[in-house]
């Protein structure tokens, strides 16, 4: 009987979409004969409003299957009747962005879609069949991209559990359906503001993970090793400053970028950091990264040479840092089994430092921002 039910609901609802897709070419005629009677006021047409309502209200249900059709439905409107749908933006965004919290990932990952509509709904501009494809322009000029961001990151900050166990996959989620590039930078440009400094080094610590490792950002990865024009400098320096909250991603940052001397310099002030056990958790991860296949082409460049030397002389430099655990050993190890910086057995593909960014300036940011950290955890251990 149940499954009689639900195959009996699965046939009603495709109907009912076929139905809205039949309204939505109907109104298109409508709209080019230039009528101007109110469409959603005519006998037999759909009174959206309404729809959104209930739709929206549905969101609430306990039922997961409930909430998915829901949002399956909303993304269809926006789909089949996207002028319509962009004056209700207003009323779907709250509910789109409380469904984030819900347990379910294929409930977040419907509401990221959702919600990268609302970014990117413009009934003027031509169809666009992947969002990712949207011009990083067309959402600078959305009145809801930065407005989801902020409100991203409230519902992160806020939410402790919900950044530990679903932050990454939200951000890559919102990666699949927006572009990465843009998402990232967008995300390091309000970050750098935040005043919640443990929530902003943590977060960096998450987004950092994801530029190494996730499969969305393979292109920005790309890009950013290659460090060869001034967009990608300045995407370097928009992500420098927003990863400044944390120093361990940061070094992580240059080893992509190949800013090898930098990262030396960076590393040799860390002595004047608070040296946790997070922090060296952090250092320990990324050891398991430069041994892992993301980080092949900076293991081989141990064999450039003389021209290693900067590479070594950061690897050596964390290598300090770690206590003696498995992570020291594994670096240690790879460290020996690279040949003296002799003339060099394979072409280096380091790029040396651009001239147009002001590492000096850089690093004096960074210590700032640690400055500020530290003064942040003194001030927190006096209410405790």
């Amino acid at each position: 009987m149940v499954k009689e039910i639900r195959e009996i609901a699965a046939t009603v609802n495709l109907q009912m979409q076929r139905l809205v897709e039949s309204e939505s070419e109907a109104t298109k005629i409508v709209v080019k004969e230039k009528m101007e009677e109110d469409v959603e006021g005519q006998p037999g047409k759909l009174n959206l409003v309404s729809v959104v309502d209930v739709l929206t209200q549905m969101l609430l249900h306990n039922s997961v299957h409930t909430k998915i059709a829901a949002l399956d439905w909303i993304l269809h409107l926006y789909d089949k009747m996207p002028a319509e749908m962009s004056r209700e933006t207003e009323r779907v965004f709250n509910p789109a962005l409380g469904a984030l919290t819900d347990s379910s990932h294929e409930v977040v990952r419907r509401a990221i879609a959702l919600l990268a509509e609302t970014c990117t709904c413009d009934p003027t501009a031509p169809p666009v069949t992947d969002a990712s494809q949207t011009p990083a322009s067309n959402l600078e000029s959305s009145p809801y991209y930065h407005k989801f961001l902020k409100a991203l990151l409230r519902l992160l900050s806020t939410d402790e559990s919900l950044l530990e166990e679903r932050g990454s996959f939200i951000i890559r989620q919102l990666c699949v359906v927006l572009p990465a590039e843009a998402v990232l930078a967008a995300l390091a440009g309000a970050l750098a503001a935040e005043r919640e400094l443990r929530f902003a080094a943590r977060l960096v610590d998450v987004l950092s993970a994801i530029l190494l490792t996730a499969p969305e950002l393979h292109a920005t990865r790309r890009r950013l090793r290659s460090f060869a024009d001034t967009s990608t400098h300045a995407l370097f320096q928009s992500l420098y400053r927003c990863w400044a909250h944390s120093g361990v991603a940061l070094v992580a940052l240059c080893l992509l970028t190949h800013n090898y001397r930098h990262c030396t310099q960076l590393i040799a002030t860390f002595g004047d950091l608070e040296i946790t056990v997070e922090f060296l958790t952090e250092i320990d991860k990324l050891v398991q990264l430069i041994e892992s296949p993301i980080f092949a082409y900076l293991r081989l460049e141990l064999l450039s040479g003389e021209q290693s030397t900067e590479l070594r002389g950061a690897l050596y430099g964390l290598l300090m840092i770690l206590p003696q655990t498995t992570a020291f050993h594994a670096l240690r190890h790879r460290l020996q089994a690279a040949p003296p910086p002799l003339p060099a057995l394979l072409p280096s593909s380091t790029q040396h430092a651009v001239p147009v960014i002001d590492f000096e300036e850089l690093l004096a940011h960074f210590q700032r921002v640690q400055a500020a950290h530290r003064a942040y955890r003194l001030a927190d251990r006096r209410y405790l």
